[in-house]
């Protein structure tokens, strides 16, 4: 093997066993001939060792130094401490100081159903929401709310940040039929004066609209309700969005009750 040439036998092996079990079988040779002086017992012992580690699936010839691990992807420091804004088919622009032309009628307890949960997470410093359900659908003017539900049992409270959790729990705790409770908007609360909606409020608001454009939503109604100023008791802010085509805008509603507590 040394000098480069092998015999018509050793050539067609070769081509039978392939080069790597050619040259295992040619070590093995080699290895028996250095083992002609051993006993018996020896070459036994050397036999039965062999078969071991053929059962291990140790390899005949030796497999090198290991490879080295893959190096470890990092990330660039500006990726790690900068998050990425989500983007989305859609787009909502804000018209804070438009002029209210869309009005929302409260039934008789809307105000107090929320009142009672704002008050509920008042000591927590937390958000707290629900849906708003409607008898009929709204139109481009406005409509009415006969129901505001309190958070649904998985829904999450933050600091700035309220996830209002699932509308079927909802529905299926207090009972709500899907044909006469219809879904119109939401409400939740802000722990500070400042009645203007997120960016996370909007593109929420806008996500319930675009999911169902198809079934001719066009306008979905927000209630915002902050702490009142002078220790006069919550107050009530009016937001709708309405657009089509993934463009919506957010504006201004007036909320009136016979109760009183919008006015």
């Amino acid at each position: 093997m040394s000098s480069g040439v092998i015999s018509a036998t050793d050539y067609f092996e070769r081509r039978r066993l392939g080069p790597l079990a050619f040259e295992a079988l040619v070590r093995e040779r080699e290895q028996a001939r250095s083992r002609s002086h051993l006993s018996l017992d020896e070459e036994l012992a050397i036999r039965t060792a062999r078969v071991e580690e053929l059962r291990r699936g140790v390899l005949w010839r030796n497999p090198g130094p290991p490879a080295p691990p893959p190096p470890a992807k990092t990330e660039p420091a500006w990726s790690r401490t900068a998050k990425k804004k989500p983007t989305y088919p859609w787009t909502v622009t804000l018209k804070r100081n438009a002029r209210p032309g869309f009005e929302v009628h409260l039934s008789e307890g809307v105000c107090r159903s929320m009142i009672d949960s704002f008050s509920a997470a008042a000591p927590y410093r937390v958000e707290t929401g629900g849906f708003l359900f409607g008898n009929q659908p709204l139109n481009s003017f406005g409509g009415s709310v006969c129901h505001a539900s309190h958070p649904a049992p998985n829904a999450k409270h933050g600091s700035t940040t309220v996830s209002l959790g699932s509308e079927a729990a909802i529905r299926d705790e207090l009972g709500l039929d899907q044909e006469y409770f219809r879904r119109v908007g939401c409400w939740h609360s802000h722990p500070t004066e400042d009645p203007t909606p997120s960016t996370a409020d909007m593109d929420a608001w806008a996500q319930y609209l675009w999911a169902r454009a198809g079934e001719r939503h066009f306008e979905y109604v927000a209630i915002i309700v902050t702490p009142g100023s002078g220790g006069l008791g919550p107050e009530f802010h009016g937001w709708v969005t309405h657009g089509a085509r993934g463009r919506f805008v957010c504006e201004p509603a007036a909320l009136s009750d016979r109760s009183g507590y919008c006015s």
